[in-house]
C-alpha cells in the first residue's frame, strides 16, 4: 500500500530534508523509481534534494532516467551542474583494473575455457542438439539490440543533463559553467572513443546551445543505436533558476560561450576521428581514396567494390559518414571552417597559390559578415605569408583579397561601418601580435592600409603644435584605435622588438609617417603606460648599434626637419630663453623631443634600471641604450640629469651582491656609460649628494648614508682624473664639502650628521686634496687687497654660487665661466678648513 512506502511515510515536513535523503539511500531501488517520479514533481522538495539524489541514481540506470530528468528540470542548476561535473570527472579518472584484479579475471577466463571445453565434448555427443540450440542463439543475436557497457550509459545521462541545466541558470557570466563542464567532459570522452553512442550524445549536447541555421533535414534510416532520444527541452517544463539575478548577460559572453563550443567540437572531432579503426583495408574515413574514385570513375577496378559502395552499404562505415555530417553540420552552425585551406599559402608552389585564391574570392569572400568575423583572424594569418615577398608574382592578388576581407567586413554601405573596419584591424594587430613568422607579411599590409594618425597639415618641428582633437581623425583611422589603442600600441611593440633587422626598419618608417610622436592620438587617446611601452620598444632599437636604426629613431623623437625662418621674427620655442636662437635646428629638435617625448622616455628608461634582475646582461642594457641614446644631445642631454643617480644605484646595489665576475661585466658598461656623461654633471650630482647628505633638515639619517655611500662607490670604481675634474671641479667638491660640514655642525640649533656620513665626507675631502694641483688653489701675483676681498665673502654667499654653477648651467664651462677664480678657491678652503 501506498501508505506503507517509506518513501512517502518520510516526506518532509515528517523528516528533514538530510534525513529523507538517508532515507532514500536505503530504500531506493528500481522499483521505487515510479514512486520517486511523483515525489520529484514537487519543485521545492527536488530543490533541496536533487544535487544528492544524482549519484544514487546512476547505479540504476536505464530505469532511473526519467528521474534524473526530473533532477536536471526542477532541482538547482547550480549545485546540479556542481554534481554532474564532479562525477563525469569521475568517469574520466576509472583507473584500470590493479594487478590483483587482473589476475582474477585472466584464473576466470582459464576457468571458462575448460567450461567451454566440455561443453563441445558434450555437444559432440548431441549434434542435432547442438546444432538447434546455436541457431536459436544466432537467431536471437539478431534481434536483439548489443549491450551497452554500463559507463556509456551514466556519461550519456550525465551529459543529457547538461543539455538541460545550463540554459536553466540566469547569470551574468553563463559561460564560467559552461567551461567548467566542457573541461570535466572531455576527459570522460576520452576514455568512451569507441562508442559511437558518446559522439551521437555530445554532438546532439552542442545542438542545444548551436541552435539551429537551417532547414531540418527529411528523416532517415539509421543504424546508430541512441542510448537516449534527446528533444529540444521545453523552458516552460523547468523552474526557473531560484538564485537568479537581474543583472542581464554580459554582451561578451555570446562571444565567449560560442568560442568555448567551436574549441569543444574540434577536440569532439579529433578524438573520433583518431579513434576510427582500419577495418578491411579502409583506414578512418578515407576521403582522399573516395575522392580520387570520384574524380577518376575510369581508374575503378571493374567487378571490384569501391570504397564510395562501401561507405554506402556497410553499416558500420555508413555509421562514420552520419556521425561527420552532423560534425560539419554542427560547424557550420558555430562557424567553424577554414583550418584545411589555411595553411595552403605558407607552403603552396607558385602555380598552386592562385587555385587557393580563386576558392578564397569565390567563396569565402561572398559569406556574411557576420559568419566571418568569427574566424577573422585565422583567415587573415592564412593570408600574410602571401605578402612577404612584394615582387613575387601574386603579391597584388594576395594583398587584393586581404583588402576585400577588409571591405567585407565591413558590411554595406547603408551600415555603420566603423564596428566592422575595427574589428579587422583588431583582428589583424592581433595576429601581427602572436605571430612572429607572419610579421614581414602584416608589415607590408601595414605600409600600405595602415591610416596615418598624424596632423592633416604636417607642420615643422618649430611651429607650435596647434590643438587638433583626435575626433577629427579620419573614420578609418577612428575605426583603427576603436574602442581603444591597445592593440595598435603592442602591434608596434611587438615589431620594434623583432630580431629580423628588417621588421625593425620598416616599423620605424611607419613610426615617423604614420604615428608621429606629436600625432594628436598620442595626446588623447594613447594612455601614459601604452606610451612608454611603445617608447621603450623604439629606444631598445639603439642596442644594435645601426646606423639605419638609429637615423629612423632620430627622426620619430625629434620631429621634422624645421623649416625656414625667412622674415619670421616671432618665432619662438620652448627653449627660446636659453638658447636666444631660434633658427638653429638641434635646438628646435630639443624642443620638439622635450615637449613630446622626454617624460616618456625618463620614464621608461627609469622603469628599465629598476627592473629586479640577477642576470648581468639584464642590467647592463639600460647602460647600452643610454650611451647610444648620448650620440644625440637632444636626447641624452635632456634625460641623462634624471637618470643619472638612480642608474649608478642600480649598480652599486648589485655590486654588493652580484659575484665578482658578474659585477665586473656590469661595471664595464656602467663605465662606458659614465664616461661619455659630462664632466659638470657628474661633479653636480657628487655635491648634491654630499651636501644634502650633511643636511639632516631635508634628508633622513638613511638616505643620508645611502647618499653618502653611492658617493663613495663612484669615487672609488670610476674614472674621475679627467684634465677640467681636477683644475675645476674638484677643488670645488672640496669646497662645498667644507662648508656643508662646518654649516651643519656651526648651527646648534640643527640636528648633527650620522657619524658615518661626515667619515665618509671627510674621506672624499682629503683624497681629493691629495689629489688636486696646487696650481688650482693659488697664484703668485695675488696681491694682499685680492687675499682680503675673498676671505671676506660669506659662507652662506659661497654656498649660492657654487648651488647656481651646478644647477643653472650644470656645471659647463662652456655655457658659464667658473664661480671662483683660483685665489678665491684657495682662500675660502683655507677657511674652511
Amino acid at each position: 500500500m501506498a501508505e506503507d512506502n517509506p518513501l512517502l511515510k518520510a516526506l518532509p515536513p515528517e523528516l528533514d530534508y538530510i534525513s529523507y535523503l538517508t532515507v532514500l539511500e536505503y530504500n531506493l531501488t528500481a522499483e521505487q523509481l515510479p514512486v520517486l517520479h511523483g515525489i520529484l514533481q514537487d519543485t521545492t522538495l527536488t530543490a533541496n534534494i536533487g544535487w544528492d539524489l544524482v549519484h544514487l541514481l546512476l547505479p540504476l540506470l536505464p530505469e532511473s532516467q526519467i528521474c534524473l530528468q526530473d533532477v536536471a528540470r526542477l532541482g538547482n542548476p547550480r549545485e546540479v551542474v556542481l554534481k554532474v561535473t564532479e562525477l563525469l570527472e569521475g568517469l574520466a579518472t576509472l583507473d584500470e583494473p590493479s594487478e590483483d584484479e587482473r589476475d582474477q579475471e585472466e584464473l576466470a577466463e582459464r576457468v571458462s575455457e575448460l567450461e567451454l571445453q566440455e561443453d563441445d565434448r558434450d555437444q559432440r555427443d548431441r549434434p542435432s542438439q547442438h546444432l538447434a540450440s546455436q541457431e536459436a542463439t544466432e537467431k536471437n543475436d539478431g534481434l536483439e539490440s548489443r549491450e551497452i557497457p554500463s559507463k556509456v550509459v551514466q556519461f550519456s545521462a550525465l551529459v543529457d543533463m547538461l543539455a538541460i541545466l545550463h540554459p536553466r541558470i540566469k547569470t551574468k557570466y553563463p559561460s564560467r559553467f559552461l567551461s567548467t563542464s566542457l573541461q570535466a567532459v572531455l576527459p570522460a570522452y576520452a576514455t568512451l572513443l569507441n562508442h559511437d553512442e558518446v559522439t551521437e550524445t555530445l554532438l546532439t549536447f552542442i545542438k542545444t546551445f548551436a541552435g539551429t541555421k537551417r532547414p531540418k533535414l527529411p528523416p532517415r534510416k539509421s543504424s546508430t543505436q541512441i542510448l537516449t532520444q534527446p528533444q529540444a527541452h521545453d523552458v516552460s517544463l523547468s523552474a526557473p533558476d531560484p538564485e537568479a539575478n537581474d543583472e542581464p548577460v554580459a554582451p561578451e559572453e555570446e562571444a565567449l560561450q560560442r568560442k568555448l563550443l567551436q574549441s569543444f567540437l574540434t577536440f569532439v572531432v579529433e578524438g573520433y576521428m583518431s579513434s576510427l579503426p582500419a577495418d578491411d583495408d579502409v583506414v578512418a574515413m578515407s576521403w582522399s581514396s573516395r575522392l580520387r574514385e570520384r574524380s577518376n570513375p575510369d581508374k575503378n577496378i571493374p567487378g571490384r567494390r569501391t570504397l564510395c559502395e562501401a561507405f554506402e552499404h556497410d553499416e558500420t562505415l555508413h555509421r562514420r559518414d552520419s556521425v561527420i555530417g552532423r560534425m560539419l553540420a554542427l560547424a557550420r552552425d558555430l562557424n567553424v571552417y577554414f583550418p584545411g585551406l589555411a595553411s595552403v599559402p605558407s607552403f603552396a608552389s607558385l602555380s598552386v597559390r592562385p587555385l587557393f585564391l580563386s576558392i578564397f574570392e569565390n567563396h569565402l569572400l561572398k559569406l556574411d559578415a557576420s559568419a566571418l568575423r568569427p574566424a577573422l583572424k585565422a583567415i587573415v594569418l592564412s593570408l600574410l605569408p602571401g605578402l612577404e615577398d612584394e615582387t613575387s608574382e601574386d603579391f597584388e592578388r594576395m594583398f587584393s583579397a586581404l583588402d576585400k576581407l577588409r571591405q567585407a567586413i565591413e558590411g554595406p554601405a547603408e551600415e555603420v561601418q566603423s564596428s566592422g573596419s575595427s574589428h579587422f584591424w583588431q583582428c589583424f594587430f592581433l595576429a601581427a601580435i602572436t605571430n612572429a613568422s607572419r610579421r614581414q607579411g602584416a608589415l607590408a599590409f601595414l605600409v600600405r592600409r595602415l591610416p596615418r594618425f598624424g596632423l592633416p597639415a604636417r607642420r615643422s618641428s618649430n611651429q607650435p603644435a596647434p590643438h587638433t582633437p583626435s575626433k577629427s581623425l579620419p573614420a578609418e583611422a577612428e575605426a583603427a584605435i576603436s574602442p581603444e589603442p591597445g592593440l595598435l600600441i603592442r602591434c608596434f611593440e611587438s615589431g620594434l622588438s623583432d630580431p629580423q633587422l628588417l621588421i625593425q626598419r620598416g616599423f620605424l618608417d611607419l613610426f615617423v609617417s604614420h604615428l608621429p610622436l606629436d600625432s594628436p592620438v598620442r595626446h588623447e587617446r594613447v594612455g601614459k603606460e601604452d606610451l612608454e611601452r611603445l617608447v621603450t620598444a623604439a629606444a631598445g632599437v639603439v642596442s644594435r648599434r645601426d646606423m639605419s636604426l638609429n637615423r629612423r629613431l632620430w627622426a620619430w623623437f625629434l620631429g621634422p626637419e624645421p623649416a625656414a625662418l625667412e622674415g619670421s621674427e616671432d618665432a619662438t620655442t620652448p627653449t627660446q630663453d636659453k638658447h636666444n636662437d631660434t633658427s638653429d635646428p638641434a635646438a628646435q629638435h630639443a624642443a620638439f623631443f622635450s615637449q613630446y617625448g622626454l617624460e616618456a622616455l625618463t620614464s621608461s628608461v627609469l622603469k628599465m634600471i629598476k627592473r629586479p634582475s640577477k642576470s648581468p646582461a639584464e642590467r647592463a642594457r639600460p647602460f647600452r641604450v643610454c650611451l647610444s641614446l648620448m650620440d644625440r644631445w637632444e636626447v641624452g642631454g635632456l634625460i641623462v640629469p634624471d637618470i643619472f643617480l638612480p642608474a649608478l644605484q642600480s649598480v652599486h646595489s648589485y655590486c654588493e651582491n652580484a659575484p665578482r665576475e658578474q659585477a665586473d661585466e656590469v661595471m664595464r658598461s656602467a663605465s662606458a656609460f659614465f664616461d661619455g656623461v659630462d664632466s659638470g654633471l657628474i661633479w653636480g650630482k657628487l655635491i648634491f649628494m654630499i651636501t644634502s647628505a650633511l643636511d639632516t633638515e631635508v634628508t633622513s639619517r638613511q638616505e643620508a648614508l645611502n647618499r653618502a655611500k653611492l658617493a663613495k662607490f663612484i669615487m672609488a670604481r670610476f674614472n674621475l682624473k679627467e684634465e677640467d675634474m681636477l683644475l675645476h671641479h674638484m677643488p670645488l667638491m672640496i669646497l662645498s664639502t667644507l662648508a656643508s660640514l662646518n654649516d651643519a655642525y656651526g648651527d646648534g640649533n640643527k640636528p648633527s650628521p650620522v657619524p658615518e656620513v661626515t667619515e665618509i665626507a671627510y674621506e672624499i675631502t682629503e683624497l681629493l686634496v691629495h689629489i688636486v694641483p696646487n696650481r688650482t688653489l693659488y697664484d703668485d701675483r695675488a696681491t694682499d687687497q685680492q687675499l682680503t676681498q675673498a676671505v671676506a665673502v660669506p659662507r652662506a654667499t659661497v654656498i649660492q654660487r657654487l648651488r647656481t654653477f651646478y644647477e643653472d648651467s650644470q656645471g659647463s664651462l662652456d655655457a658659464a665661466d667658473p664661480p671662483f677664480s683660483a685665489i678665491e678657491l684657495g682662500q675660502h678652503i683655507l677657511r674652511e678648513a
